[in-house]
């Protein structure tokens, strides 16, 4: 696949980000990569595969959290709603 750069590029839809930083998060070329992968990869399904494994089970931990922790939490939360505020122009 030649190269980071060349990769995120071509797949990634690679550019210069706002911070100047690299931007790989979109997708470009994905047809091209699906037929690349599709030599060099195997997919399968755990159903297909493993069929004694019981199905997925969920289940729901409560956690306690301090004071202090929660203070944090709560901090960490408005700051992440007001940087996604800001990228939004809201």
């Amino acid at each position: 696949f030649g190269s980071y750069t060349f990769f995120t590029n071509k797949f990634c839809d690679g550019h210069k980000g706002r911070f100047g930083d690299w931007d790989v998060s979109g997708a470009s070329n994905l047809s091209e990569l699906n037929s690349l992968l599709k030599q060099i990869m195997i997919r399968r399904l755990k159903k297909d595969v493993l069929k004694d494994l019981p199905p997925k089970r969920r289940s729901r931990c409560i956690i306690p959290i301090n004071k202090k922790d929660t203070k944090h939490i709560s901090k960490l939360s408005k700051l992440l709603k007001e940087a996604h505020q800001a990228m939004n122009g809201s």
